[in-house]
């Protein structure tokens, strides 16, 4: 993730297929494949450095987002899903946060892949 984050792309790539392909020899291998890769994720995704908060489970007062991850972890088609307009302020702050982060993308038989409806939701009550 640090190669990636840090525009060495093409190093990563061979980084993560090296993994990949040393998970695959596990005998647990679907899990732990799944587990890592299974879903895009915020770079970087240190403890205490964070780039966004995690998100929460959606609730009826949820700020609620959707949005797409390219292959090149890059967010694309971000939209807003909730219709509280009392979050507006937060929400724009979220949505560019979100917008201007690298993520790690989706991979698929050891390749970047796009993920289409990535959503998640916060609850901002205590922000």
């Amino acid at each position: 993730d640090w190669k990636f984050w840090h525009g060495k792309r093409t190093s990563a790539l061979e980084t993560y297929a090296r993994l990949y392909e040393e998970l695959a020899a596990q005998d647990d291998a679907e899990v732990v494949v799944q587990a890592i890769f299974d879903q895009p994720q915020p770079l970087p995704n240190i403890a205490g450095v964070r780039a966004l908060p995690e998100p929460d489970a959606e609730g009826p007062d949820s700020l609620l987002l959707e949005f797409s991850v390219n292959e090149r972890g890059r967010v694309t088609n971000l939209e807003r899903l909730d219709e509280h307009p009392h979050l507006d302020d937060k929400a724009e702050d979220v949505a560019r946060r979100i917008r201007q982060t690298l993520f790690r993308p989706r991979f698929s038989d050891g390749m970047p892949v796009p993920t289409d409806k990535v959503r998640w939701a916060y609850d901002i009550s205590h922000w």
